[in-house]
């Protein structure tokens, strides 16, 4: 299996988390890599393909400002048909596939301050039975947000903070785990709500 080099250099050069889906609706799954890099010509997001016997970047985007980038997802979190990226800096971000520039433009969904000191998880899902995926955030505080798009807008549906215990880092998914048919959110600190 082919390679795709990030970073020669073994410094703070080092991707953080991947994930496997039609980022660019094109009919085609690629790796969205995430990380943070000492580098500033290393984007935070690479998009990569695979052409039959490599990876090839396909598309990037940078952060604004130098920035850490865990747990991206893919799903169509605008339910407008199409497959977003959705990523977490000091905000969390929405990445929508402008096909005409070749470039990813980005909305942002919201910017956090200390209290959540930094977003970690991200698990875009359906858990209120809409049919529309919700963009559910962790933090490296004991944080819980929840964010739904309204039609026009992204908005917090829901948020809850574990005052006393450990951070949710990426702790966080949605299922149905009781087997009554309703999707429920799961989320670990030091204890798991």
């Amino acid at each position: 299996m082919g390679m795709y080099v990030v970073a020669d250099s073994r410094g703070w050069e080092t991707t953080l988390d991947c994930v496997v889906g039609d980022a660019d609706n094109d009919g085609k799954n690629e790796v969205v890599v995430t990380g943070g890099y000492n580098d500033p010509s290393i984007p935070e997001v690479l998009v990569l393909s695979w052409d039959g016997s490599k990876f090839v970047k396909e598309s990037e985007w940078n952060a604004p400002g130098e920035e850490s980038i865990y747990f991206p997802w893919i799903a169509d979190v605008d339910n407008d048909g199409k497959n977003e990226i959705i990523c977490n800096t000091n905000e969390t971000v929405v990445l929508n596939w402008n096909g005409m520039s070749d470039s990813w433009e980005p909305t942002v969904v919201s910017t956090y301050g200390e209290k959540e000191i930094y977003p970690f998880g991200c698990v875009s899902k359906d858990s209120d039975g809409d049919g529309i995926p919700e963009i559910h955030v962790t933090f490296y505080a004991p944080e819980l947000k929840i964010f739904e798009w309204n039609g026009t807008a992204y908005e917090e549906k829901w948020s809850h903070y574990w005052d006393g215990e450990e951070g949710t880092i990426e702790a966080i998914d949605v299922g149905d785990v009781d087997l009554d048919g309703i999707p429920e959110v799961c989320v670990g600190t030091n204890y798991v709500h």
